[in-house]
């Protein structure tokens, strides 16, 4: 079996499109070159993949099984590429910083901006129990609740914590909302072990057991989201915090259950980096951190 990355990306296509001359259009291959790969895919895997009735196509049970392993495949491969173009592009000459897209690092960033030092670029991949990646990078600022993850290679200088969990209705919405509601959080890139502490024991008691957990990208994302009467954004630290940020636009109000939970906020660095480099960008989120918070 000796299955192409190109093989896999005519088989998904051809899933989705249900369609041989619709899918070879899309795939920019005449419609005998995609017939043929999709049955050379089948003959490797010695499986029938495809239901067949004239132009059309439908994955049969063998097929709907594979395509998620196929899709899962054809997604790592893609994180692979675009990491070597960045580790090709990257300057040798300069570090670079993974700065997530938070209140409280907007300046931050302003103000590295201009360092010829530092190259600048946001988080791509979620952190995992696995460890921090820092495949793109070599300092990294990271916000988590759950206990930090272990890994080779790098290590941690504390920032700050944020005490406490707060929640986000629209204004309009009742003060006491009902049992089943979207709850909004910070994706993993944004605050690792947030997800965690919504499935605790805390989040049961407080009756919080049977609401949908929606991860979104950004914290200007949730709140815009959360203006929906039936959407309650989760925020990491103090209501305080946040109605400086959002003014009237939210209610905010802390989570009482959660109160002894506190976001962590990092500086994670590779051992390769300078030490000098490492305590200087430290000292340096420290004092916009601090500034912004409180």
């Amino acid at each position: 079996m000796n299955l192409s990355i190109k093989q896999l990306h005519y088989f998904t296509h051809a899933a989705k499109l249900e369609n041989i001359s619709a899918a070879a259009a899309q795939l920019g291959i005449t419609q005998p070159t995609l017939s043929s790969a999709l049955q050379k895919i089948e003959k490797d895997l010695d499986t029938q993949l495809f239901d067949r009735a004239g132009g059309h196509i439908s994955l049969n049970t063998a097929g709907q099984m594979l395509l998620p392993r196929v899709k899962q495949l054809l997604t790592s491969f893609l994180r692979v590429a675009h990491a070597a173009e960045a580790i090709r592009a990257m300057d040798t000459d300069a570090i670079s910083m993974s700065i997530p897209s938070c209140p409280w690092t907007h300046s931050l960033r302003s103000e590295i901006s201009g360092d010829p030092r530092i190259k600048l670029q946001l988080p791509s991949h979620p952190v995992t129990s696995a460890g921090v990646s820092l495949i793109e990078s070599d300092l990294s600022i990271l916000c988590q609740y759950a206990p930090r993850p272990a890994g080779i290679g790098y290590q941690y200088t504390d920032i700050i914590q944020i005490p406490g969990l707060c929640s986000a209705t629209a204004t309009t919405a009742p003060k006491d909302p009902p049992s089943f509601m979207n709850l909004l959080i910070p994706s993993g890139t944004l605050v690792y072990g947030i997800k965690g502490i919504l499935q605790s024991r805390q989040a049961a008691e407080a009756g919080m057991t049977y609401r949908a957990i929606q991860e979104l990208p950004c914290f200007d994302h949730i709140a815009a989201t959360c203006l929906g009467l039936n959407d309650i954004g989760i925020f990491p630290g103090p209501a305080s915090m946040w109605t400086r940020i959002f003014g009237n636009l939210l209610r905010f109000q802390d989570m009482e259950p959660f109160k002894e939970f506190s976001c962590t906020i990092s500086l994670v660095s590779s051992n390769n980096t300078d030490p000098a480099l490492v305590e200087e960008m430290a000292s340096l989120c420290r004092k916009n951190m601090t500034t912004f918070m409180f």
